[in-house]
């Protein structure tokens, strides 16, 4: 097995085989995470398809067979007893819808996030300004409707 030049991508010889393990997740550090398998700890990286790990999950694992130069991939990660089940995608190819449900959707970026649909959008930027757009804007509340700040104009 080698490595390629500027790559994290491993490349095998047709003699070398995965061999698949289970295992526990102790720590999780990003897409790394430190497991415990029949051959010991194992630090592993996660398959581009695992949405994360949390320590306690079981996991499966592919591992190069020679120890001293292992390497380890989670390939599938069982759910948690008691605990909120992971995000759900959920993907139409006849609508080209994409559903996801989860108890809590963050999107971040590093400078604007928008959300486009046509002619109407909203931006949020990292300067701390949100901008909506549209050719009609409908906003009503069954309670209190509050607009704040330092000024307010209408038209």
């Amino acid at each position: 097995m080698r490595r390629l030049a500027h790559s994290n991508r491993l490349i095998t010889s047709p003699a070398e085989t995965l061999q698949s393990y289970q295992g526990e997740v102790l720590e999780c550090h990003g897409s790394q995470a430190l497991v415990q398998t029949a051959l010991g700890l194992l630090t592993a990286g996660l398959a581009t398809h695992v949405p994360g790990v949390e320590p306690g999950q079981r996991v499966v694992l592919h591992c190069t067979p020679d120890p001293p130069h292992q390497h380890a991939l989670i390939v599938a990660a069982y759910p948690l007893k008691n605990a909120q089940s992971a995000p759900m995608l959920n993907y139409d190819a006849g609508s080209r819808t994409l559903k996801i449900s989860a108890t809590r959707l963050e999107l971040s970026a590093l400078d604007t996030v928008v959300l486009r649909c046509g002619e109407a959008s909203i931006r949020l930027d990292v300067q701390g300004e949100l901008c909506s757009q549209a050719d009609r804007i409908l906003s009503a509340a069954l309670g209190s409707h509050r607009i704040e700040g330092a000024s307010v104009e209408i038209n």
